[in-house]
């Protein structure tokens, strides 16, 4: 048995310095040090270069779009749906690209707020890479036969009255698109719409008809409210009106 105190030495095996598995690296100086960290950072950039990117010709416009100016933000006034439902918003564009996206303070359902969800909306408003033309089989088509392509289709669904036809939206509240599908229907009597929503609010549905007999949406007056009782449903960020409710529920 060894002494409590006693201390165990560590034994170092010994190379041979000219042992070709043997490198010795000496610490460079501060003036190469920097030298090698500068030949990095410029290698890097570098290889950031795409040389083999084609030559483009920027060609400036014959004629400048109305209230066009470079480095001068446009405004305009436009709504993000979510589940169906709307937000009005402001979306700032600089030379007809979106750049950011705020709440519209004329829009009940916004009061100048967002969400992170619509903050989001700005990378779905502008893609490069859509397409500009029409395309068939990978073949550039242009609008008159489209259309024609369409009336044949068109004449096909009138003579079996629409069987086969199946129309699949997300959630709608707009009107002018209800109206426009509901026509649909009514001339093509076999056809069928259907709508379909990956997050539902069919328990919201579902309870409505428990309280009043019929599926509603509810509406919440919070400024009224002195006491909220929220049983997992968070108002605040979920659901139709939640940035509306949120600014109501903070202003109380």
């Amino acid at each position: 048995m060894s002494h409590p105190s006693a201390a165990t030495e560590a034994v170092v095996p010994h190379r041979d310095p000219a042992d070709p598995a043997v490198v010795q690296i000496d610490a460079p100086d501060r003036r190469r040090f920097l030298q090698l960290l500068g030949a990095s950072l410029a290698l890097a950039g570098q290889g950031g270069c795409n040389l083999s990117q084609p030559t483009e010709t920027i060609v400036p416009y014959v004629r400048s779009p109305e209230h066009l100016v470079p480095g001068k933000p446009l405004y305009y006034a436009s709504t993000v749906t979510l589940g169906g439902y709307g937000t009005g918003v402001l979306v700032e564009s600089h030379l007809g690209r979106p750049t950011k996206i705020e709440g519209n303070p004329e829009h009940p359902a916004s009061q100048g707020a967002t969400d992170a969800v619509t903050q989001a909306a700005t990378l779905s408003l502008y893609d490069p890479e859509r397409s500009q033309v029409i395309s068939h089989h990978e073949e550039v088509q242009t609008w008159d036969r489209f259309r024609q392509a369409m009336s044949r289709a068109r004449e096909q669904l009138r003579s079996s009255n629409g069987a086969g036809l199946r129309v699949l939206t997300e959630s709608i509240t707009s009107p002018t698109l209800t109206s426009q599908l509901e026509h649909l229907l009514r001339e093509l009597p076999q056809a069928r719409w259907h709508s379909y929503e990956p997050l539902t609010r069919d328990n919201v549905y579902a309870g409505s008809r428990l309280a009043y007999g019929e599926a509603l949406e509810p509406r919440y007056d919070f400024p009224d409210a002195v006491v909220v009782v929220s049983l997992d449903a968070n108002f605040l960020a979920v659901g139709p009106g939640h940035v509306r409710y949120a600014r109501d529920f903070a202003g109380r």
